[in-house]
């Protein structure tokens, strides 16, 4: 549906196809899953493993006078490339997760998961994510209900000490922070906002800064947007900003908070995109990320 079919709808009409759109509570485990592969460190290993194969192009190896357009193309096609990467490795942790559904015995999950650590080799990280898709697939009561087995015990303990207690403790208790913002100019970023129509030109930008000091998300306003900005556009703002790494890691959760939706509205924009449903403003919004990346 593209942005002129949908504001020709009645409010009436929106709410019944915004409801049509909204996840299902296996939609949403499964999403939850989704994130610790797309949103999480693995994207780190398929980057290197795809530059060892020469397919990634990086902007600064281009000519200093291309265009904005020719950055996001190139950006745009690494970013397919990489999730390429990252579905291949899904399909192979599913297989796992069958198996694991068919034989959940402490003997199979260990011997699974000692292959998953020669895979990842270095990247601590990314083997982390994995292990919480696969986690969070077998435990879910929505997915395959596993959490009674050896294998879920096996895999919790694993991951609580590759995690490290503390670690462990903060995901256990679900201490939600905003992200810091770590790299790059966020007065820009807040300038090229109030250009594109994101927020109002008197916006107080302190207010915007907190959203990406580290804080907890108790002490801070999410940001307020400006009428007519769609919760799919606020999202994929968001998920461009973690994308350039201009902010630490962070939750779904977190991340949602702080442009005033919830995590399964983002969750659900992020879900969209995936199956190639057109975003409105992506272009304003590229423009936003792109006012900070262009002087990294």
């Amino acid at each position: 549906m593209t942005e002129e079919e949908y504001n020709s709808m009645s409010a009436k009409e929106q709410e019944a196809y915004e409801n049509y759109l909204r996840p299902t509570d296996k939609e949403i485990a499964e999403l939850d899953a989704y994130y610790n592969l797309f949103g999480g460190y693995l994207r780190e290993y398929v980057e290197v493993k795809e530059k060892e194969e020469n397919w990634l192009s990086k902007w600064k190896e281009h000519k200093d006078d291309e265009d904005e357009d020719t950055y996001w193309e190139i950006e745009w096609n690494n970013e397919l490339i990489e999730n390429k990467g990252i579905n291949r490795i899904e399909i192979e942790l599913k297989s796992i997760i069958e198996q694991c559904a068919k034989n959940p015995s402490k003997e199979l999950i260990e011997r699974k998961i000692k292959r998953l650590e020669v895979k990842f080799n270095q990247f601590h990280n990314g083997l982390a994510d994995c292990i919480k898709f696969i986690l969070t697939y077998i435990e879910d009561e929505n997915l395959y209900n596993l959490g009674h087995t050896e294998a879920w015990i096996y895999l919790d303990k694993y991951l609580e000490k590759l995690e490290g207690k503390e670690e462990s403790i903060k995901r256990k208790s679900k201490t939600l922070s905003t992200p810091k913002w770590i790299k790059g100019d966020i007065e820009r970023l807040i300038k090229q906002m109030k250009v594109e129509g994101f927020i109002s030109k008197d916006y107080n930008e302190e207010s915007i800064k907190d959203c990406f000091s580290g804080k907890p998300i108790k002490e801070i306003k999410p940001i307020e947007f400006i009428n007519g900005i769609h919760n799919s556009t606020k999202a994929q703002l968001m998920h461009h900003i973690d994308k350039a790494n201009l902010i630490s890691k962070s939750t779904q959760e977190e991340k949602a908070y702080i442009i005033g939706i919830n995590k399964n509205d983002y969750k659900n924009a992020l879900s969209r995109q995936k199956e190639g449903v057109k975003i409105t403003h992506i272009q304003e919004l590229k423009r936003v990320v792109w006012s900070v990346t262009s002087l990294l």
